[in-house]
């Protein structure tokens, strides 16, 4: 026979566990699936950063302070007794090296260790009572009359969970979400793969920074991002993002060995190394299917970043709760998606201005644009969805200048402009550049 919850959640990450929290507070028996055996290691590249301490992220002012991530506006705070490493700057470098900062008086964004993170809810999950199912996969749901029901698969076998409510947290690649249906008619942009190296013995004078390197001649779709870590510029990140069947780790030894800012790079030692192939769609605005609930980077654009994660988890969470007392809950969490997460507005397609500039512009075009900029500091931010705006506004106050030199380019930047985020995302970028 089947065990039996008031709750299933697929996924242990920030939003699986927070949703676990969540409900297991509000006295829910709950069941949570995760297919790591140590809930508490990360291995998926990830940036491992809270965004937007600027304010106005995410419909959130998010505080980061000693112990604790206090989320005011929505009303909860999580436990965090790991390490911080503040970021004042954002710097973008065109592919000969000029640069343009955003930059803020108070940090911007904070690097934290998700491993600590995940480590502080796991115990808390704990306490409560939730049983937790690690080393287990959490194969595909279905919907019954008195619930759902969830297949897992772990070293004994497989077995059904049966529930009154599912929660899908299992990422970005969700098969729960596939399995109910939600991906039906959804908008697919491709597979893309990404791999980070966590290094050591990197030398450049730029600290407190997350730094991105444009430029097709280093990588033929994304720029390439570099960070800290937790532990400062002792240890930093550097990752590269291509569409499959493309090997982004091509791109990261292009940038270390053969580009402007190899010499950063001389004397660097690769401790590890972090990836992830990833199924990308566009959002989905209703991420529910008879008692299945769909949250996180499950039914995002990509990613919600880590407090996003949590948002979901605890709003998903506060939810069900709701749903069980025979309230409506899931309309109040379908409002709140709707109103946090700014790729599910009209305004989304402005982002492709941000995303669309390795494929479609040559090198020494972006070294010309990025050089209009030199010198100047833009308003601090690591939002994605303000970056390219308050990017591409800059440049435009020397439109009549580039008009009067390159004439031509002011008519490609038009074209591009013009496209929407799935034209972005879907151009052929089989070509090699090296």
């Amino acid at each position: 026979m089947a065990k039996r919850f008031d709750l299933i959640i697929v996924g242990g990450g920030p939003a699986g566990l927070m949703a676990a929290k969540t409900a297991g507070e509000g006295n829910l028996k709950v069941a949570l699936i995760e297919k790591r055996r140590d809930i508490t290691k990360w291995t998926r590249a990830d940036c491992m950063q809270f965004y937007g301490l600027e304010g106005d992220f995410l419909g959130e002012d998010i505080k980061v302070e000693v112990g604790k991530v206090v989320f005011p506006k929505n009303g909860f705070e999580v436990k965090y007794t790991g390490g911080l490493y503040p970021l004042y700057h954002w710097r973008v470098f065109s592919p000969r090296g000029h640069r343009i900062d955003f930059s803020g008086e108070r940090p911007i964004s904070t690097v934290f260790d998700k491993d600590i993170l995940l480590r502080d809810l796991l115990r808390e999950v704990e306490k409560l009572g939730v049983t937790v199912y690690s080393g287990a996969l959490g194969l595909k749901a279905e919907n019954t009359k008195e619930g759902a029901k969830v297949l897992i698969t772990s070293q004994g076998g497989e077995s059904w969970l049966e529930g009154k409510k599912v929660i899908a947290a299992d990422g970005i690649n969700s098969r729960i979400t596939e399995s109910v249906g939600l991906n039906k008619g959804r908008p697919y942009m491709g597979t893309f793969r990404v791999v980070q190296y966590i290094m050591e013995g990197v030398r450049h004078p730029y600290s407190n920074s997350w730094i991105q390197f444009y430029g097709r001649s280093i990588s033929p779709f994304a720029p390439l991002h570099f960070l800290p870590t937790v532990r400062g510029e002792m240890l930093q990140k550097l990752g590269a993002m291509r569409p499959a069947p493309g090997n982004p780790e091509e791109d990261l030894k292009f940038l270390m060995e053969k580009s402007h800012f190899a010499s950063w790079f001389k004397e660097v030692k690769v401790i590890y190394k972090m990836g992830i192939s990833v199924k990308a769609f566009l959002p989905i605005e209703r991420p529910v299917m008879g008692n299945v609930l769909s949250i996180g980077d499950a039914p995002a654009f990509a990613e919600v970043e880590n407090q996003g994660a949590l948002m979901c988890g605890y709003h998903a969470g506060l939810a069900i709760i709701k749903e069980l007392k025979g309230e409506n809950g899931i309309d109040g969490y379908i409002d709140w998606w709707k109103d946090s997460f700014e790729f599910l507005s009209p305004e989304i397609h402005r982002i492709a201005q941000g995303y669309a500039i390795n494929p479609y512009y040559e090198d020494e075009e972006i070294d010309y644009l990025f050089s209009l900029l030199e010198g100047e500091t833009l308003e601090g931010t690591i939002n994605q969805y303000k970056i390219p705006k308050r990017l591409w506004d800059a440049i435009f106050r020397h439109k009549e200048r580039i008009q009067k030199e390159k004439p031509e380019l002011i008519q490609k930047i038009e074209g591009i402009h013009a496209m929407n985020l799935q034209e972005a995302f879907t151009i052929d970028q089989g070509q090699d550049k090296k």
